[in-house]
């Protein structure tokens, strides 16, 4: 797989992690979710060249980790 790194950041206050790409479309982009106790999230999903892209992530409580 070739999906180029779009985004490496944290949530605000609200969970919500966003982030400006400017590379254009992408189709079959790997987006994952990571974070300490909690379960790792992955999805794939198209990137529109234009506008904004929501994808909504559960994470859930990994009880290995806590």
């Amino acid at each position: 797989s070739l999906s180029p790194f779009v985004m490496n950041t944290s949530t605000n206050s609200s969970g919500i992690a966003s982030v400006t790409w400017t590379g254009g479309a992408l189709n079959n982009a790997i987006w994952r979710v990571r974070k300490y106790g909690y379960k790792a999230w992955s999805a794939i999903s198209n990137v529109p060249a234009t506008g904004t892209k929501d994808i909504p992530a559960t994470l859930i409580v990994d009880p290995q980790q806590t």
